[in-house]
């Protein structure tokens, strides 16, 4: 499974969230779905790396200078702060990768998933998506115009794409086992792929108005625009009109079925085009998710972060949080957050 979401930066600069402490009474609202949560501070207790408070429902460690605090009985980790609007967020099972687009120098910054200090890997940069493999970083430059990769050790950056052959402004990134895949404006909307070693890029489609989000899987291309979500095998073929929910910022694709959020519900749709809604909620549902083989994870307006089956059958609170971008390795979910006063935080908690 391979998912992208695209975000724009204007939407980061609209949502705050201000967090106070409930003074973690650990009620395990996890598992209860009409439970109240008021807004919460993980920065404002738990400055060891040990958290011990007998009402958490699991060990609570992590590696200073992160700090880990019991809410609501689950161990909530904020594995970075003070970082300028946080976005664009990739984990594996070391490290948590994501884009810092701060005012002096904006950077792809990289922390251990179990906790320590931030480094910075490449500075300079302006990342419009990001997306990794196994050994590396992926990522369009919103000026340069360039597709980029790097060794995730911290290799000098290099083009996948140069300028001359990624066009204008391009965005939306997805990876495969040979491929790179991204959304290209040459005047008319394409999306296109290349070699990940480097080489001439094919268009694959056409779209005719801005495209908002793709994802991939091992036989098909999935994308959004303003009329609809489309699918196409991986060379272009067999262009379909699968679903017309206007535009989404999000997809992730399990099993040929893509799942995506909009307004208060969470919706599947297989390719032949049945959806069906598998989750509604009372407040509205943030734009990024993130998949794995059982669950989706996402953000909605209370702030709460969720896990939804993905039959629909159960969901659980995970964390009083309004997700900007979400990520997730075998174990753990991560994601970003902006505080009061415009302080960005990297945050994680066991899946």
């Amino acid at each position: 499974m391979l998912a992208l979401d695209v975000l724009t930066h204007t939407r980061m600069r609209q949502s705050f969230v201000v967090w106070t402490l409930l003074g973690c009474a650990c009620g395990g609202i996890a598992n209860t779905e009409d439970a109240g949560v008021g807004p919460v501070d993980a920065h404002a207790e738990a400055t060891t790396a040990d958290v011990a408070d007998a009402s958490c429902t699991m060990p609570c460690t992590t590696t200073p200078p992160s700090q880990a605090a019991c809410i609501d009985g689950r161990c909530v980790v904020t594995l970075a702060t003070h970082h300028e609007w946080p976005q664009e967020l990739v984990a594996d099972e070391s490290f948590v990768y994501w884009f810092d687009e701060a005012s002096s120098s904006s950077a792809i910054v990289r922390v251990p998933t179990g906790g320590g200090a931030p480094a910075v890997l490449a500075s300079g940069v302006l990342v419009s998506s990001l997306t990794s493999d196994v050994g590396s970083l992926y990522w369009t430059e919103a000026l340069s115009g360039d597709v980029m990769k790097m060794d995730k050790t911290g290799s000098v950056p290099s083009p996948v794409v140069g300028n001359a052959q990624a066009t204008q402004a391009p965005h939306g990134i997805a990876v495969d086992g040979t491929s790179v895949y991204w959304i290209a404006n040459t005047g008319v909307i394409t999306i296109r792929k290349a070699p990940l070693g480097g080489g001439a890029p094919v268009d694959l489609v056409t779209a005719p108005s801005l495209v908002f989000a793709i994802a991939i899987d091992s036989t098909h291309l999935y994308w959004t625009t303003q009329a609809g979500l489309f699918s196409a095998n991986l060379d272009g073929t067999n262009v379909a009109e699968i679903a017309a929910p206007g535009p989404i910022a999000s997809l992730g694709v399990v099993d040929e079925t893509v799942y995506w959020g909009r307004d208060d519900d969470v919706y599947a749709t297989a390719l032949d085009g049945s959806s069906l809604s598998i989750a509604h909620f009372a407040s509205t549902v943030e734009a990024d998710v993130a998949l794995d083989s059982t669950s989706i994870y996402l953000s909605t307006s209370e702030p709460i972060l969720r896990r939804v089956s993905l039959d629909g059958k159960t969901s659980e609170k995970l964390a009083p949080a309004l997700a900007h971008h979400i990520a997730l390795n075998s174990t753990h979910v991560f994601w970003t957050d902006i505080l009061q006063g415009g302080v960005g935080v990297i945050m994680a908690t066991p899946k």
